[in-house]
């Protein structure tokens, strides 16, 4: 009894550590595709890839938790693709915290909806479209949405109103109360306004060693 209560009181206080998980394949869907496995994710997960290449999503792949999607460092490239078709690449959901780190975002509408917090490192951001912004977007609760962008590049992204790269409620919302933009370079974008930044009115913007170039807007 009392080696079975002492375990009973080592499992309660354990605490479970966060696991690693491989994407395997380059496929929309099914065992080892990156939709499954971030699927399979829990909590503070870092989800990164054993292969290199273009991936092409169906539809969106919901982020709903704390969650790491990278490439290793010296590990093959990955493109994420939309294949052009209208759907964002990752919905981030309220409360959660996403960072991609060494990943390229491509042709899609709106390549990643972001309702939480997320964090872009080393990520290009290309060939996207929206209606207001194409890059990142998302306005559910602007009172606690969070975004950083560092070592990024964001090009050739289209907005057909404001905000081809970073935009109100758009290609990076701005309705956020916190938004660093660090070592980024925003370039080929267009919207109607703001090619690369349309900024809500008392929405605070850090941004460090950025370089804006030939948008249109």
């Amino acid at each position: 009894l009392r080696r079975a209560a002492t375990l009973a009181l080592l499992t309660a206080g354990a605490t479970t550590q966060a696991a690693t998980l491989h994407v395997t394949n380059l496929n929309d869907a099914g065992p080892g595709s990156l939709r499954a496995t971030v699927q399979a994710a829990v909590n503070g997960d870092v989800v990164t890839f054993d292969v290199g290449g273009a991936i092409t999503l169906a539809s969106v792949i919901p982020i709903d938790r704390n969650l790491t999607i990278e490439v290793p460092p010296g590990g093959a490239a990955v493109q994420i693709s939309g294949g052009g078709a209208a759907i964002p690449l990752f919905r981030v959901g309220v409360g959660a915290a996403a960072a991609l780190t060494r990943l390229s975002l491509l042709n899609a509408q709106n390549a990643v909806q972001n309702n939480g917090n997320l964090t872009l490192t080393q990520v290009l951001v290309r060939g996207n479209t929206g209606s207001v912004g194409a890059g990142v977007s998302g306005c559910v609760d602007p009172a606690t949405q969070t975004l950083g962008v560092i070592d990024s590049v964001f090009m050739d992204n289209h907005a057909t109103n404001g905000g081809g790269a970073i935009g109100d409620c758009g290609a990076i919302t701005t309705d956020y109360p916190g938004m660093s933009l660090t070592n980024v370079t925003f370039s080929g974008n267009t919207a109607t306004t703001g090619s690369a930044l349309s900024v809500a009115g008392g929405v605070g913007v850090t941004v460090r060693n950025t370089v804006f170039a030939s948008g249109t807007g």
